[in-house]
């Protein structure tokens, strides 16, 4: 009898226990899921290696598999960015062609988003350091920005993704966000991962997404248009027809040359969150013996009211300097008036006799706006012979004698030599001479002008 009470009471203990079916939830320890496949380093490098086939991926335009126009740069001729256009016909790219993404198209979240999301969801629960944890938030929001760079580029307004979806998931039925803000959020990332990636080649191993993937993928991204950039148009010679054309492309402003420190500097300062009235210095201090020599004697006949001429190739800094003598002279409290040589050469070219008196009288009342202080004549070489003529006149006859200092190119003297240039004008002007050397003439600079840069960019990019 007591044998039949232990043998029910087994019988009932297997019956309650067959009853309760929470073991099935719990897979065998030695079965990987979601819950503890997130937990190495090792990990994390063997989940995200599928995402290493966005490079071969044909359905994309950004993909790697070709070259040149048959390549990744298909892409960005699909979606306008090249001046060669893929209009006429089918173009891929719904952006461009405004076909239905119902049809496909390259309309995917499914794939190598979700599965990013899924890994940098896991992240800070794994046993990583937080290098380590940064390095493959790093690699993920390349993919995840590398993946929306081509969505960009197809349909312009997507979703904005950034979290695992599951079916009845709002976001997953949520709208379409405009180009420019998603386009933001990718390059936000690129730089995040920029500064957090880290050097983990000997883990990861050669071939895999480091820093110089990141750079590379800003600097191609950052040449889409309308993206992360604003375009000021400068010009010589305004026209209703290029103002208009400039715009239509996407041109933030569209500037005449003389009026650069008028209307552009006060227009980059404000997009810089630099407000103040203070002007911007040089850009860097040469410390070569003829820069030395050339910014020496600037600040000594800074104080004087000689007129200047400064002489230099393109490119070598005369502007800048003519206006760091303006700064620090006797005249700073008075007006600077820059007149850009070519830009009167050209309306010379479109007069005749009969017109010569109103330019005459049009540079007569730039000399008049200077109220006695200064006037830059910006490129005198550029100046025709009838401009000389009433440039001399101008000066010769001017009641409040505004300084001048000007900027010319090395064959000035050879002009006057030869007869090109008005030897009264470059005399008049030429009371105290100051030449810039070229960077070629100054090794001592190539290295300076180099760390300049270096620190200009870094603190561009927040580095």
């Amino acid at each position: 009898m007591k044998k039949l009470f232990i043998s029910l009471a087994i019988i009932a203990g297997i019956s309650l226990s067959g009853c309760n079916d929470s073991f099935l939830e719990k897979s065998p320890v030695t079965d990987l899921t979601e819950e503890n496949a997130f937990n190495s380093y090792d990990n994390f490098k063997a989940f995200m290696w599928p995402c290493y086939e966005m490079f071969t991926n044909n359905t994309i335009r950004t993909s790697l598999n070709g070259w040149a126009q048959n390549g990744p740069y298909r892409g960005d001729m699909d979606a306008g960015y090249f001046e060669q256009k893929y209009e006429s016909g089918y173009n891929d790219f719904a952006y461009q062609t405004v076909a239905s993404v119902a049809s496909g198209n390259g309309w995917n979240f499914s794939s190598f988003i979700r599965r990013i999301n899924i890994m940098l969801s896991h992240i800070d629960d794994s046993s990583m350091t937080e290098a380590q944890k940064n390095h493959w938030r790093a690699v993920g929001y390349f993919f995840h920005s590398f993946w929306y760079m081509e969505l960009i580029d197809r349909f312009g307004a997507v979703p904005w993704v950034d979290q695992v979806l599951q079916e009845n998931s709002p976001e997953a039925y949520g709208p379409r966000i405009d180009r420019k803000t998603v386009a933001d959020n990718v390059l936000e990332r690129l730089k995040w991962a920029e500064e957090n990636i880290g050097n983990f080649t000997s883990e990861d191993g050669k071939n895999t997404i480091n820093k110089d993937c990141i750079l590379a993928a800003i600097s191609r991204f950052g040449d889409h248009k309308n993206i992360g950039c604003s375009v000021f148009v400068i010009t010589d010679v305004e026209t209703v027809a290029d103002a208009v054309a400039s715009f239509r492309a996407g041109a933030k402003d569209y500037i005449n040359k003389r009026l650069i420190r008028e209307l552009l500097i006060p227009k980059i300062k404000t997009l810089i969150g630099n407000d103040d009235d203070t002007d911007f210095p040089l850009l860097f201090s040469r410390k070569s013996d003829g820069c030395i020599k050339a910014y020496s004697a600037a600040h000594v006949v800074a104080p004087t009211n000689l007129n200047v001429m400064i002489i230099g190739e393109s490119g070598v800094g005369k502007e800048p300097l003519a206006h760091e003598i303006y700064d620090v002279s006797q005249r700073c409290d008075k007006p600077c008036v820059m007149m850009d040589c070519g830009t009167l050469h050209y309306l010379a070219l479109n007069s005749n006799t009969k017109q010569s008196p109103t330019l005459l009288d049009a540079v007569a009342a730039q000399f008049r706006k200077a109220q006695g202080g200064t006037v830059i004549l910006d490129n005198i070489q550029q100046l025709s012979p009838d401009m000389q003529s009433i440039m001399l006149h101008v000066i010769a006859n001017s009641k409040q004698s505004p300084r001048i200092i000007a900027t010319a190119s090395p064959d000035i003297t050879e002009m006057v030599i030869t007869g090109g240039f008005l030897s009264a004008l470059f005399y008049k002007i030429k009371e105290f001479t100051i030449t810039l050397p070229p960077l070629r003439e100054c090794q001592d600079d190539i290295m300076l002008l180099a760390d300049f840069y270096l620190r200009h960019y870094n603190q561009e990019f927040r580095k």
